[in-house]
C-alpha cells in the first residue's frame, strides 16, 4: 500500500503496510528498537471518541476475558501482577502473562464480576493503567505494518489509515513507536490490527490531503 500527500511532492511517494496473512499473530517489537523505543497505543487520540473501546487479541478468547497492558512498567513482573490483582479487591479472577506482549489476562468466573471489574480504577506507581476487552484470533484478525510515512505526521497516516478500514471491518487497535525517553515519534512502524472478511477491498493506496 501507498502512501500520497498532496501537498507534498517528491521522487518517489513513502510506500507502506504489509497485510500480514490471516491466522498470523502480530509481530513482535524489532530488537532494533527495544532499547530506544516502546510502543504506544494511538486508537483513542485517533477515533476521537472514548466510547470506542480498544481491544486486545488473544488465542482462547471469551466473552468474560479482559487484558491490561503492563508494557510500560518497567518493574518485576510478579510484583506487578500482584499490585494489581489486589486492587480488584473480592472479585475473583483466573489469570494468565503474555511475557512477549507483556500483558497481563485476566478470566471471569460471571459477566456480573466482569462488569464490577471494568469500574476498578487501576494504578500503579500513580500511573492508570487501561483495561481493555479481548477479541479472539481468527481468519479474520488481519495485522497491516506502516514501515515508513516521510511527509506525513503519524497522526495523520493513522486517523486516515482508521477511516477507510473501518469502511470493510473493526479496527482493534492502532499503535505506533514512540521514543522512550521523549514525547516524540519516529515516521515509521505503524501497525494496525483490525478484523476484516473482505480482503479483496483492503486498499492497496491512500491519499492523505495536506
Amino acid at each position: 500500500m501507498e502512501t500520497t500527500n498532496n501537498s507534498i511532492h517528491k521522487e518517489q511517494s513513502p510506500t507502506w503496510a504489509n497485510v500480514v496473512s490471516s491466522r498470523v499473530k502480530p509481530p513482535g517489537s524489532s530488537k532494533t528498537f527495544g532499547n530506544k523505543f516502546v510502543p504506544v497505543s494511538l486508537f483513542k487520540a485517533t477515533t476521537g471518541n472514548d466510547h470506542i473501546q480498544r481491544k486486545i487479541a488473544c488465542l482462547g478468547g471469551t466473552s468474560l476475558k479482559l487484558a491490561l497492558s503492563i508494557r510500560e512498567i518497567d518493574q518485576n513482573i510478579d510484583e506487578v501482577v500482584e499490585n494489581i490483582l489486589t486492587q480488584f479487591g473480592d472479585i475473583q479472577t483466573c489469570f494468565e502473562i503474555d511475557n512477549r506482549r507483556k500483558v497481563l489476562f485476566l478470566k471471569f468466573i460471571s459477566g456480573i464480576d466482569l462488569e464490577n471489574a471494568k469500574k476498578v480504577n487501576i494504578t500503579y506507581n500513580g500511573k492508570k493503567i487501561e483495561i481493555l476487552e479481548t477479541t479472539e484470533y481468527s481468519e479474520e484478525f488481519k495485522n497491516i505494518v506502516i514501515p515508513s510515512y516521510n511527509g506525513l505526521s503519524v497522526w495523520e497516516v493513522a486517523e486516515k489509515a482508521y477511516d477507510e478500514l473501518s469502511k470493510i471491518g473493526e479496527v482493534i487497535d492502532i499503535t505506533a513507536l514512540k521514543y522512550k525517553n521523549i514525547n516524540a515519534f519516529p515516521s515509521k512502524s505503524i501497525k494496525i490490527n483490525f478484523k476484516t472478511k473482505n480482503d479483496n477491498h483492503i486498499p492497496s493506496s491512500l491519499e492523505i490531503m495536506g
